[in-house]
């Protein structure tokens, strides 16, 4: 499934350098590894894909950071409603979840997973741990917990052992 473009992506770049609507868009010229992909019929793995929603945006924006710098790929919803939306175009290899955001909170999203029977890996992040229970005893496919405030190596390392990377 192809995933969507993101600002800072190759492709994302001037329009009149593409040769044409639809094609690949590069502000500079295409990266070697790209050229050699190309040349040889080969490509590259694709990176692990996580999608946090959270409303903390500073938060998502440091998480982002963190996780690009270590070769993952991350998007982000700043609340259930959002994360609905990302879900009809693309599927996350993991989803990190905060329980309490407005307009959608986290466990009307797990039951919207639960109901379109979405199986993605769920790791939830909440400022509110006695919720916990609750959640586990609706039997939603919860891999991990969090409780704020989470060091960001905590979450690098969750989700490097559920993605099973090194």
């Amino acid at each position: 499934m192809r995933r969507p473009e993101r600002s800072g992506e190759a492709g994302g770049g001037d329009s009149s350098a593409s040769g044409g609507r639809g094609a690949p868009r590069f502000k500079t010229p295409c990266p070697v590894s790209l050229q050699a992909d190309r040349l040889f019929g080969m490509s590259s793995p694709p990176k692990p894909f996580i999608l946090y929603i959270d409303d903390e945006i500073d938060y998502c924006r440091l998480v982002g950071d963190f996780f690009s710098l270590r070769g993952l790929d991350v998007m982000f919803a700043f609340n259930g409603r959002m994360a609905k939306e990302i879900l009809l175009k693309t599927h996350p290899d993991l989803i990190f979840l905060d329980l309490h955001m407005p307009q959608m909170n986290g466990k009307e999203f797990l039951s919207h997973l639960k109901e379109e029977n979405i199986q993605i890996p769920v790791i939830v992040i909440t400022g509110y741990p006695d919720e916990i229970p609750n959640l586990e005893a609706e039997a939603f496919e919860i891999k991990g917990f969090f409780s704020k405030p989470v060091k960001i190596e905590e979450l690098l390392e969750e989700a490097k052992k559920i993605l099973r990377l090194k």
